[in-house]
């Protein structure tokens, strides 16, 4: 009969074995150019055009009429962005799918897709 240190140092190394398999979560990214590259890889054509209009961002640009890609410091930042820009667009009935990594945010009509690959989180309104 296994002791009770037995039993937790069993069940401690499996847990730590089992946490190995589980997924990574999405991604950051150094440069804007990484992540249209991860874009690209995710399945999206893009006509890459930086031209840093997105408010408070690291970096910007879009692949499209209906795709913007931006960079920003961190998850709180790119969240915060997300949100806002999902709010001020339900003042106008306007809505938007955003998906927001911890870097990264990308606005597209595709989101849902792209977080299957990208990871991510999606927010709306």
């Amino acid at each position: 009969m296994l002791s009770n240190f037995a039993k937790l140092t069993v069940a401690g190394l499996l847990i730590a074995g089992l946490s190995g398999c589980a997924p990574s979560g999405p991604q950051s990214y150094e440069t804007i150019d990484d992540l249209v590259g991860a874009y690209v890889a995710a399945g999206q054509d893009c006509d890459w055009e930086q031209n840093d209009e997105v408010e408070g961002s690291l970096a910007s640009g879009t692949c499209s009429d209906s795709s913007v890609l931006s960079l920003w410091l961190d998850s709180g930042d790119a969240l915060n962005s997300a949100q806002n820009l999902a709010d001020f667009a339900a003042d106008y009935d306007i809505k938007v799918k955003l998906l927001v990594g911890p870097n990264w945010l990308i606005n597209d009509p595709d989101v849902v897709n792209l977080q299957k690959v990208l990871g991510g989180q999606i927010v709306s309104n």
